[in-house]
């Protein structure tokens, strides 16, 4: 009986840190749309908006995918070496929109709990901009070694 315990207690640590994360995402989806009712009411919204390149028609995926997007996008960037520090402002935002509309964001989840480098491409829309992310990067550093 203290095996099967034993045994299950790794499987119930990973079920119960899902559920954690999932309601730190609801937490944050709740406290991201109580901002932006915030600014409508304001009159700060629109031109929030307008300065992040988003539409109103937009905040729906925003929401539904905002805390939970981040971490995709922050565990493959730091998985594949990329800064996104170092993106232009308008390419992460590019980057972020597409992670945050992404429909292949299990298939991502899988591929970061796998570990490694290889198969992204296979999924992952944000391919070339990482790709030419990951080449600028070197050429900078060929640059600074004289390589």
């Amino acid at each position: 009986m203290t095996e099967m315990l034993h045994a299950s207690t790794p499987a119930r640590a990973g079920v119960l840190a899902a559920l954690a994360a999932r309601f730190s995402d609801w937490r944050e989806r709740r406290r991201l749309a109580a901002e932006i009712d915030e600014m409508a009411a304001a009159g700060e919204l629109e031109p929030m908006l307008s300065d992040a390149g988003l539409s109103r028609a937009q905040i729906p995926t925003l929401l539904r995918s905002a805390s939970g997007t981040r971490r995709l996008l922050e565990g493959m960037a730091a998985r594949l070496g990329v800064d996104l520090a170092a993106m232009s402002p308008t390419l992460r935002r590019d980057v972020e929109w597409t992670c945050a509309s992404c429909d292949e964001q299990r298939r991502c989840r899988r591929w970061l709990a796998r570990g490694g480098t290889e198969g992204y491409a296979a999924f992952c829309p944000n391919t070339p901009a990482f790709r030419r992310q990951m080449r600028a990067a070197a050429n900078a550093e060929c640059q600074v070694t004289g390589v």
